[in-house]
Protein backbone atom coordinates (compact mmCIF):
# COMPACT_ATOMS: atom_id res chain seq x y z
CA UNK A 1 0.00 0.00 0.00
CA UNK A 2 1.32 3.56 -1.04
CA UNK A 3 1.65 6.12 1.90
CA UNK A 4 -0.43 8.74 2.00
CA UNK A 5 1.93 12.26 1.06
CA UNK A 6 1.05 14.44 4.62
CA UNK A 7 3.35 16.92 3.98
CA UNK A 8 6.44 17.02 6.66
CA UNK A 9 4.57 14.33 8.78
CA UNK A 10 6.56 11.41 9.71
CA UNK A 11 5.01 8.12 8.88
CA UNK A 12 5.72 4.96 10.62
CA UNK A 13 4.47 0.58 10.57
CA UNK A 14 5.85 -2.28 11.73
CA UNK A 15 7.17 -3.83 8.61
CA UNK A 16 4.20 -4.98 6.37
CA UNK A 17 1.54 -3.41 8.40
CA UNK A 18 -0.29 -0.15 6.91
CA UNK A 19 1.37 3.97 6.97
CA UNK A 20 0.09 5.67 10.20
CA UNK A 21 1.53 9.23 10.94
CA UNK A 22 3.67 8.95 14.66
CA UNK A 23 1.82 11.25 16.70
CA UNK A 24 -1.24 8.67 16.20
CA UNK A 25 0.58 5.03 15.65
CA UNK A 26 0.51 2.94 18.52
CA UNK A 27 3.82 1.91 19.35
CA UNK A 28 5.53 -0.73 22.34
CA UNK A 29 8.82 -0.29 23.38
CA UNK A 30 10.78 -3.12 22.08
CA UNK A 31 9.77 -3.07 18.84
CA UNK A 32 11.22 -2.51 15.36
CA UNK A 33 9.49 0.07 13.20
CA UNK A 34 10.06 1.35 9.37
CA UNK A 35 9.87 5.02 8.74
CA UNK A 36 9.22 7.34 6.14
CA UNK A 37 8.94 10.83 5.56
CA UNK A 38 8.68 13.17 2.38
CA UNK A 39 11.12 15.58 2.72
CA UNK A 40 15.12 15.43 0.99
CA UNK A 41 15.85 18.60 2.99
CA UNK A 42 16.99 17.11 6.28
CA UNK A 43 20.12 17.19 8.21
CA UNK A 44 18.82 15.73 11.87
CA UNK A 45 17.07 13.07 12.59
CA UNK A 46 16.88 11.41 15.86
CA UNK A 47 14.39 9.03 18.14
CA UNK A 48 14.43 9.49 21.27
CA UNK A 49 17.43 11.45 21.47
CA UNK A 50 19.41 8.89 19.24
CA UNK A 51 20.60 9.57 16.09
CA UNK A 52 18.88 7.80 13.19
CA UNK A 53 20.43 6.61 9.62
CA UNK A 54 18.29 7.35 6.06
CA UNK A 55 17.69 6.88 2.52
CA UNK A 56 16.87 8.73 -0.18
CA UNK A 57 13.81 7.51 -2.39
CA UNK A 58 10.63 8.35 -4.28
CA UNK A 59 11.31 12.22 -3.29
CA UNK A 60 11.79 11.91 0.63
CA UNK A 61 13.65 9.67 2.97
CA UNK A 62 12.88 6.43 5.26
CA UNK A 63 14.68 4.36 7.42
CA UNK A 64 14.59 1.70 10.68
CA UNK A 65 14.13 2.18 14.33
CA UNK A 66 14.08 -0.12 17.08
CA UNK A 67 11.96 1.38 20.08
CA UNK A 68 13.27 1.39 23.87
CA UNK A 69 12.76 -0.95 26.29
CA UNK A 70 11.30 2.24 28.39
CA UNK A 71 7.74 3.32 28.20
CA UNK A 72 6.78 6.67 28.27
CA UNK A 73 6.77 10.01 25.60
CA UNK A 74 9.46 10.01 23.76
CA UNK A 75 9.81 12.81 20.18
CA UNK A 76 10.85 12.01 16.85
CA UNK A 77 12.77 15.07 16.04
CA UNK A 78 13.46 16.66 12.28
CA UNK A 79 15.83 19.11 12.66
CA UNK A 80 13.64 22.29 14.11
CA UNK A 81 10.55 20.34 14.40
CA UNK A 82 9.25 17.56 16.71
CA UNK A 83 6.81 15.09 16.76
CA UNK A 84 5.90 13.41 20.06
CA UNK A 85 4.50 10.20 20.58
CA UNK A 86 4.05 7.66 23.65
CA UNK A 87 5.71 4.34 23.89
CA UNK A 88 3.42 1.76 25.71
CA UNK A 89 4.76 -1.14 27.60
CA UNK A 90 5.70 -4.45 26.18
CA UNK A 91 3.84 -7.30 26.59
CA UNK A 92 7.13 -9.51 27.52
CA UNK A 93 7.94 -6.80 30.19
CA UNK A 94 7.21 -8.03 34.07
CA UNK A 95 5.04 -6.22 36.24
CA UNK A 96 6.01 -3.91 39.10
CA UNK A 97 5.23 -7.06 41.55
CA UNK A 98 7.24 -8.98 40.03
CA UNK A 99 10.11 -6.82 39.85
CA UNK A 100 9.84 -6.72 43.88
CA UNK A 101 9.54 -10.23 44.40
CA UNK A 102 12.66 -10.74 41.96
CA UNK A 103 14.65 -8.17 44.09
CA UNK A 104 13.74 -9.46 47.68
CA UNK A 105 14.37 -13.10 46.29
CA UNK A 106 18.26 -12.10 45.58
CA UNK A 107 18.92 -9.97 48.37
CA UNK A 108 17.01 -12.64 50.90
CA UNK A 109 19.18 -15.41 49.02
CA UNK A 110 22.65 -13.16 49.24
CA UNK A 111 21.98 -12.76 52.90
CA UNK A 112 21.53 -16.49 53.49
CA UNK A 113 24.81 -17.50 51.37
CA UNK A 114 26.92 -14.71 53.24
CA UNK A 115 26.97 -17.37 55.93
CA UNK A 116 29.02 -19.43 53.55
CA UNK A 117 31.29 -16.82 53.02
CA UNK A 118 33.60 -17.50 56.02
CA UNK A 119 34.19 -13.88 56.78
CA UNK A 120 34.56 -13.13 60.46
CA UNK A 121 33.11 -9.70 59.79
CA UNK A 122 29.97 -9.12 61.09
CA UNK A 123 26.44 -7.56 59.91
CA UNK A 124 25.85 -4.31 61.08
CA UNK A 125 21.68 -4.41 62.08
CA UNK A 126 22.00 -1.31 64.52
CA UNK A 127 18.14 0.07 63.78
CA UNK A 128 19.80 4.03 63.90
CA UNK A 129 22.20 3.48 60.38
CA UNK A 130 18.98 3.07 58.22
CA UNK A 131 19.84 2.83 54.33
CA UNK A 132 17.79 3.05 51.72
CA UNK A 133 16.46 0.21 49.40
CA UNK A 134 13.17 -0.59 47.52
CA UNK A 135 11.70 -3.22 49.31
CA UNK A 136 11.56 -0.57 52.14
CA UNK A 137 10.40 2.17 50.13
CA UNK A 138 7.61 0.04 48.78
CA UNK A 139 6.73 -0.34 52.59
CA UNK A 140 6.56 3.26 53.02
CA UNK A 141 4.19 3.60 50.43
CA UNK A 142 1.88 1.39 51.09
CA UNK A 143 1.64 1.46 54.75
CA UNK A 144 2.01 5.66 55.24
CA UNK A 145 -1.76 5.91 55.90
CA UNK A 146 -1.61 3.64 59.02
CA UNK A 147 0.72 5.95 60.61
CA UNK A 148 -1.40 8.73 60.02
CA UNK A 149 -4.37 7.20 61.62
CA UNK A 150 -1.87 5.95 64.45
CA UNK A 151 -0.53 9.62 64.76
CA UNK A 152 -3.89 11.44 64.87
CA UNK A 153 -4.97 8.97 67.35
CA UNK A 154 -1.63 9.99 69.71
CA UNK A 155 -2.18 13.58 69.08
CA UNK A 156 -6.00 12.97 70.51
CA UNK A 157 -4.84 11.25 73.70
CA UNK A 158 -0.89 11.65 73.85
CA UNK A 159 0.36 9.66 76.96
CA UNK A 160 0.49 12.27 80.14
CA UNK A 161 1.58 11.94 83.63
CA UNK A 162 0.89 14.26 86.51
CA UNK A 163 4.37 16.04 87.40
CA UNK A 164 4.87 17.83 90.88
CA UNK A 165 7.08 20.87 91.74
CA UNK A 166 7.46 23.91 93.82
CA UNK A 167 6.10 27.36 93.24
CA UNK A 168 5.57 30.26 94.83
CA UNK A 169 1.34 31.49 94.76
CA UNK A 170 -0.37 34.18 96.08
CA UNK A 171 -1.85 33.31 99.38
CA UNK A 172 -5.28 34.74 98.83
CA UNK A 173 -5.30 31.89 95.76
CA UNK A 174 -4.20 29.03 97.96
CA UNK A 175 -7.11 26.94 98.93
CA UNK A 176 -6.02 24.34 100.58
CA UNK A 177 -2.30 24.16 102.66
CA UNK A 178 0.07 21.48 101.01
CA UNK A 179 2.43 19.50 103.54
CA UNK A 180 5.13 21.04 101.71
CA UNK A 181 3.70 24.80 101.97
CA UNK A 182 3.54 23.81 106.33
CA UNK A 183 7.01 22.83 106.15
CA UNK A 184 8.18 26.08 104.10
CA UNK A 185 5.94 28.25 106.36
CA UNK A 186 7.59 27.19 110.01
CA UNK A 187 11.20 26.53 108.33
CA UNK A 188 11.00 30.41 107.31
CA UNK A 189 8.60 31.99 109.61
CA UNK A 190 8.28 30.33 112.69
CA UNK A 191 9.22 30.62 116.07
CA UNK A 192 11.97 33.29 116.20
CA UNK A 193 11.60 34.13 112.47
CA UNK A 194 10.20 36.57 110.45
CA UNK A 195 6.89 37.24 111.17
CA UNK A 196 3.19 37.69 109.51
CA UNK A 197 2.22 35.63 106.68
CA UNK A 198 4.21 36.47 103.08
CA UNK A 199 2.25 37.41 100.13
CA UNK A 200 3.37 34.60 98.31
CA UNK A 201 3.84 30.98 99.82
CA UNK A 202 6.06 28.29 98.30
CA UNK A 203 3.67 25.38 97.32
CA UNK A 204 3.76 21.83 95.56
CA UNK A 205 1.76 22.09 92.80
CA UNK A 206 0.86 18.91 90.28
CA UNK A 207 0.33 19.64 86.31
CA UNK A 208 -0.49 17.27 84.06
CA UNK A 209 3.27 16.85 81.55
CA UNK A 210 3.21 14.92 77.70
CA UNK A 211 7.16 15.94 77.90
CA UNK A 212 7.72 12.25 78.92
CA UNK A 213 9.81 9.72 77.50
CA UNK A 214 7.29 7.85 75.66
CA UNK A 215 6.37 10.89 73.12
CA UNK A 216 10.39 11.58 73.11
CA UNK A 217 10.84 8.20 71.93
CA UNK A 218 8.25 8.45 69.20
CA UNK A 219 9.54 12.23 67.88
CA UNK A 220 12.90 11.04 67.90
CA UNK A 221 11.59 8.12 65.19
CA UNK A 222 9.84 10.63 63.58
CA UNK A 223 13.24 12.57 63.27
CA UNK A 224 14.52 9.25 61.54
CA UNK A 225 12.14 8.80 58.66
CA UNK A 226 12.12 12.72 58.29
CA UNK A 227 16.33 11.99 57.73
CA UNK A 228 15.31 9.02 56.11
CA UNK A 229 12.55 10.49 53.32
CA UNK A 230 15.13 13.15 52.44
CA UNK A 231 17.40 10.80 50.74
CA UNK A 232 14.32 9.12 48.77
CA UNK A 233 13.60 13.18 47.50
CA UNK A 234 16.90 13.04 46.30
CA UNK A 235 17.28 9.27 44.81
CA UNK A 236 17.21 10.75 41.16
CA UNK A 237 14.08 9.08 40.15
CA UNK A 238 11.14 11.26 39.70
CA UNK A 239 8.35 9.50 41.02
CA UNK A 240 9.85 8.50 44.10
CA UNK A 241 10.98 11.98 44.60
CA UNK A 242 7.32 13.49 44.28
CA UNK A 243 6.04 10.95 46.83
CA UNK A 244 9.13 11.21 49.25
CA UNK A 245 8.49 15.59 49.13
CA UNK A 246 4.58 14.78 50.17
CA UNK A 247 5.62 12.14 53.00
CA UNK A 248 8.08 14.48 54.25
CA UNK A 249 5.52 17.52 54.54
CA UNK A 250 3.36 15.51 56.35
CA UNK A 251 6.32 14.22 58.37
CA UNK A 252 7.32 18.02 59.53
CA UNK A 253 3.88 18.98 59.96
CA UNK A 254 3.30 16.47 62.79
CA UNK A 255 6.97 17.24 64.17
CA UNK A 256 5.92 20.70 64.63
CA UNK A 257 2.25 21.26 64.58
CA UNK A 258 1.10 18.35 67.08
CA UNK A 259 1.67 18.05 70.66
CA UNK A 260 5.12 16.97 69.25
CA UNK A 261 5.71 20.16 69.31
CA UNK A 262 5.91 20.63 73.22
CA UNK A 263 8.52 17.71 73.51
CA UNK A 264 12.15 17.27 73.81
CA UNK A 265 14.33 15.92 71.82
CA UNK A 266 15.79 12.26 73.23
CA UNK A 267 18.78 11.99 75.12
CA UNK A 268 20.66 8.69 75.88
CA UNK A 269 19.62 5.20 74.46
CA UNK A 270 16.41 4.05 73.13
CA UNK A 271 14.53 1.36 75.22
CA UNK A 272 11.23 0.08 75.23
CA UNK A 273 8.78 0.80 78.21
CA UNK A 274 5.71 -0.93 79.83
CA UNK A 275 3.60 1.81 78.11
CA UNK A 276 5.28 1.25 74.83
CA UNK A 277 4.41 -2.54 75.16
CA UNK A 278 0.84 -2.55 76.95
CA UNK A 279 -0.76 0.86 75.44
CA UNK A 280 -2.02 -0.48 71.86
CA UNK A 281 -1.47 3.31 70.37
CA UNK A 282 2.47 3.08 71.06
CA UNK A 283 2.70 -0.13 70.50
CA UNK A 284 1.08 0.23 67.02
CA UNK A 285 3.86 3.13 66.49
CA UNK A 286 6.64 0.96 68.00
CA UNK A 287 5.79 -1.80 65.24
CA UNK A 288 5.40 -0.09 62.32
CA UNK A 289 8.74 1.88 63.08
CA UNK A 290 10.09 -1.45 63.43
CA UNK A 291 9.00 -3.02 60.47
CA UNK A 292 10.77 0.09 58.59
CA UNK A 293 14.03 -0.89 60.39
CA UNK A 294 13.86 -4.33 59.00
CA UNK A 295 13.47 -3.43 55.80
CA UNK A 296 16.18 -0.22 56.13
CA UNK A 297 18.96 -2.32 57.75
CA UNK A 298 19.54 -4.86 54.82
CA UNK A 299 23.05 -4.58 55.10
CA UNK A 300 23.61 -6.75 52.05
CA UNK A 301 22.38 -4.55 48.51
CA UNK A 302 23.79 -3.41 45.44
CA UNK A 303 26.43 -1.46 44.60
CA UNK A 304 24.77 0.44 42.03
CA UNK A 305 21.00 1.64 41.39
CA UNK A 306 18.54 -0.93 40.13
CA UNK A 307 15.96 0.82 37.75
CA UNK A 308 12.84 -0.48 37.11
CA UNK A 309 13.73 -0.55 33.08
CA UNK A 310 16.76 -2.88 33.34
CA UNK A 311 14.62 -5.88 34.75
CA UNK A 312 16.82 -8.23 32.46
CA UNK A 313 19.61 -7.34 34.10
CA UNK A 314 17.67 -8.19 37.92
CA UNK A 315 15.96 -11.42 35.90
CA UNK A 316 19.98 -12.79 35.11
CA UNK A 317 20.91 -12.06 38.68
CA UNK A 318 17.28 -13.26 40.02
CA UNK A 319 17.79 -16.69 37.90
CA UNK A 320 21.75 -17.13 39.01
CA UNK A 321 20.36 -16.19 42.93
CA UNK A 322 17.39 -19.37 42.12
CA UNK A 323 20.03 -21.70 41.04
CA UNK A 324 22.47 -21.11 43.94
CA UNK A 325 19.74 -21.41 46.57
CA UNK A 326 18.59 -24.57 44.76
CA UNK A 327 22.17 -26.19 45.09
CA UNK A 328 22.27 -24.77 48.62
CA UNK A 329 18.80 -26.24 49.38
CA UNK A 330 21.01 -30.32 48.50
CA UNK A 331 23.94 -29.23 50.53
CA UNK A 332 26.06 -28.44 47.75
CA UNK A 333 27.50 -25.11 48.83
CA UNK A 334 30.52 -24.79 50.10
CA UNK A 335 32.10 -20.90 49.71
CA UNK A 336 30.37 -17.85 48.54
CA UNK A 337 33.05 -15.21 49.64
CA UNK A 338 33.47 -14.33 46.19
CA UNK A 339 29.89 -12.84 45.77
CA UNK A 340 30.85 -9.80 48.34
CA UNK A 341 32.74 -6.78 48.37
CA UNK A 342 33.20 -4.91 51.80
CA UNK A 343 33.03 -1.38 52.38
CA UNK A 344 33.32 1.11 54.71
CA UNK A 345 29.41 1.39 54.32
CA UNK A 346 27.78 -1.72 53.65
CA UNK A 347 28.41 -5.32 52.18
CA UNK A 348 27.58 -5.06 48.56
CA UNK A 349 26.97 -7.87 45.64
CA UNK A 350 29.80 -7.80 43.60
CA UNK A 351 28.24 -9.62 40.44
CA UNK A 352 29.56 -8.06 37.16
CA UNK A 353 32.18 -9.63 34.29
CA UNK A 354 35.51 -9.69 35.43
CA UNK A 355 34.88 -10.01 39.09
CA UNK A 356 35.15 -13.01 39.27
CA UNK A 357 31.29 -13.54 41.16
CA UNK A 358 31.81 -17.07 42.10
CA UNK A 359 30.56 -19.50 44.53
CA UNK A 360 32.16 -22.82 45.19
CA UNK A 361 30.45 -25.84 45.47
CA UNK A 362 32.05 -29.21 47.09
CA UNK A 363 34.15 -31.40 45.23
CA UNK A 364 35.43 -28.32 43.11
CA UNK A 365 31.90 -27.43 41.04
CA UNK A 366 31.35 -23.94 40.82
CA UNK A 367 29.11 -21.59 39.54
CA UNK A 368 30.03 -18.00 38.12
CA UNK A 369 28.05 -15.08 36.81
CA UNK A 370 29.39 -14.20 33.56
CA UNK A 371 32.26 -15.85 33.32
CA UNK A 372 34.68 -14.84 30.91
CA UNK A 373 36.37 -17.38 28.57
CA UNK A 374 38.70 -16.03 25.61
CA UNK A 375 42.02 -18.04 24.17
CA UNK A 376 44.50 -17.75 27.47
CA UNK A 377 41.59 -19.00 29.84
CA UNK A 378 43.20 -21.34 31.72
CA UNK A 379 41.09 -24.45 32.26
CA UNK A 380 38.72 -23.92 29.06
CA UNK A 381 39.61 -21.28 26.46
CA UNK A 382 37.83 -20.41 23.13
CA UNK A 383 39.86 -20.52 19.72
CA UNK A 384 37.45 -17.62 18.29
CA UNK A 385 36.47 -14.59 19.73
CA UNK A 386 36.12 -13.84 23.64
CA UNK A 387 32.99 -15.38 25.13
CA UNK A 388 30.66 -14.40 28.21
CA UNK A 389 28.11 -16.77 28.89
CA UNK A 390 25.65 -15.64 31.93
CA UNK A 391 25.83 -18.26 34.10
CA UNK A 392 28.30 -20.94 34.08
CA UNK A 393 28.10 -24.23 36.50
CA UNK A 394 31.49 -25.42 35.86
CA UNK A 395 33.46 -28.93 36.62
CA UNK A 396 36.59 -30.11 36.19
CA UNK A 397 36.27 -31.42 32.58
CA UNK A 398 32.23 -30.44 31.63
CA UNK A 399 30.49 -27.17 31.94
CA UNK A 400 26.84 -26.23 31.92
CA UNK A 401 25.77 -22.99 30.61
CA UNK A 402 22.07 -21.55 31.94
CA UNK A 403 21.62 -18.18 29.68
CA UNK A 404 18.69 -16.10 30.93
CA UNK A 405 16.42 -14.55 28.28
CA UNK A 406 14.11 -12.26 29.27
CA UNK A 407 12.65 -10.89 25.85
CA UNK A 408 12.59 -14.15 23.60
CA UNK A 409 9.24 -15.58 23.58
CA UNK A 410 8.93 -14.82 19.50
CA UNK A 411 12.47 -15.91 18.74
CA UNK A 412 13.56 -18.95 20.89
CA UNK A 413 14.66 -20.74 18.52
CA UNK A 414 16.61 -18.03 17.36
CA UNK A 415 18.48 -17.76 20.50
CA UNK A 416 18.46 -21.10 20.86
CA UNK A 417 20.82 -21.76 17.32
CA UNK A 418 23.08 -18.96 19.31
CA UNK A 419 23.93 -21.36 21.99
CA UNK A 420 25.77 -23.32 19.66
CA UNK A 421 28.39 -21.02 19.64
CA UNK A 422 29.04 -22.01 23.27
CA UNK A 423 28.86 -25.77 22.75
CA UNK A 424 31.02 -25.98 19.55
CA UNK A 425 33.35 -22.91 20.79
CA UNK A 426 34.73 -23.43 24.44
CA UNK A 427 37.16 -26.14 24.73
CA UNK A 428 38.76 -27.77 27.84
CA UNK A 429 42.30 -27.04 27.75
CA UNK A 430 44.15 -30.72 28.18
CA UNK A 431 41.64 -32.25 25.45
CA UNK A 432 40.91 -29.21 22.93
CA UNK A 433 37.25 -31.11 22.86
CA UNK A 434 34.04 -29.15 23.30
CA UNK A 435 33.58 -28.62 27.29
CA UNK A 436 30.26 -27.60 27.00
CA UNK A 437 27.79 -30.37 27.56
CA UNK A 438 24.42 -28.75 28.64
CA UNK A 439 23.06 -25.50 27.65
CA UNK A 440 19.50 -24.11 28.64
CA UNK A 441 17.92 -20.85 28.25
CA UNK A 442 15.60 -19.61 31.29
CA UNK A 443 13.17 -17.23 30.20
CA UNK A 444 9.96 -16.14 32.16
CA UNK A 445 7.58 -16.89 29.16
CA UNK A 446 5.88 -19.97 28.03
CA UNK A 447 3.23 -18.81 25.64
CA UNK A 448 4.13 -20.01 21.93
CA UNK A 449 2.48 -23.23 21.20
CA UNK A 450 4.98 -23.82 18.43
CA UNK A 451 7.88 -24.09 20.78
CA UNK A 452 6.94 -25.21 23.69
CA UNK A 453 9.23 -28.52 22.43
CA UNK A 454 11.69 -26.67 23.78
CA UNK A 455 10.47 -26.79 27.23
CA UNK A 456 10.06 -30.49 27.23
CA UNK A 457 11.95 -32.71 29.28
CA UNK A 458 12.37 -35.23 26.00
CA UNK A 459 14.07 -32.75 24.58
CA UNK A 460 16.82 -31.99 27.01
CA UNK A 461 17.60 -35.17 27.91
CA UNK A 462 18.09 -35.59 23.81
CA UNK A 463 19.77 -33.11 22.88
CA UNK A 464 21.19 -31.56 26.49
CA UNK A 465 19.81 -28.20 25.53
CA UNK A 466 16.10 -26.17 25.50
CA UNK A 467 14.45 -23.75 27.57
CA UNK A 468 13.07 -23.68 31.18
CA UNK A 469 10.45 -21.93 32.30
CA UNK A 470 11.24 -19.78 35.36
CA UNK A 471 8.98 -16.91 36.89
CA UNK A 472 9.02 -15.14 40.10
CA UNK A 473 6.52 -16.67 42.73
CA UNK A 474 6.53 -20.10 41.33
CA UNK A 475 8.31 -23.07 42.72
CA UNK A 476 11.41 -23.92 40.62
CA UNK A 477 10.60 -27.40 40.33
CA UNK A 478 12.44 -27.80 37.10
CA UNK A 479 15.37 -26.91 38.45
CA UNK A 480 15.10 -28.79 41.62
CA UNK A 481 15.47 -31.94 39.56
CA UNK A 482 17.75 -31.09 37.44
CA UNK A 483 20.69 -30.56 40.24
CA UNK A 484 19.36 -34.30 41.59
CA UNK A 485 19.73 -35.63 38.23
CA UNK A 486 23.24 -34.44 37.41
CA UNK A 487 24.73 -34.64 41.12
CA UNK A 488 22.98 -37.05 43.04
CA UNK A 489 20.80 -36.97 46.07
CA UNK A 490 21.78 -34.34 48.62
CA UNK A 491 25.92 -34.56 49.81
CA UNK A 492 26.35 -36.41 46.87
CA UNK A 493 28.98 -33.75 45.82
CA UNK A 494 30.74 -34.41 48.93
CA UNK A 495 31.82 -38.37 47.57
Amino acid sequence: MEPLNIGADVLIRIPGENWQPICEAYMTEGTTYEWLLHRTDVHNLSFASIPLTFKRADGGIHGNLVTPFQSGEVKFNVDEKSFTTFLYPDSRKMTESQYEQMLSDVLDEAAVCYQYSGSTRALDVSGFQRGMSWPQWKYITSSFSSLKMIISKLSDRPYRILHSRTEFVKREKVKVMSPHAERWLEQSYGKGKKEGIPDQIQTSVRKEAIDVYENQFIKSQLKDLERLLLGYCECGYEQVESEANCFLSRVRYWLRHTFLKEVSNLKGNRVITQVIRKNPVYRMTHQWFDRLNHHGQHKIGFAYSMPLKDTFDLYEMWCYFQIIKSLRKYGFIEDTSALYRFESDGIFLDLSVNHGSTVRLKNQWKVSFQRVYQSNSPAFFTYTHRMVPDIVIEGEESIVIFDPKYRVPSNLSNALGEMHKYRDGILAKQTEKPAVKEVYILTPWQENQELLKFFESDYHHRYQMGAVAMNPGEKQEWLDRWIVETFGEAGALCE
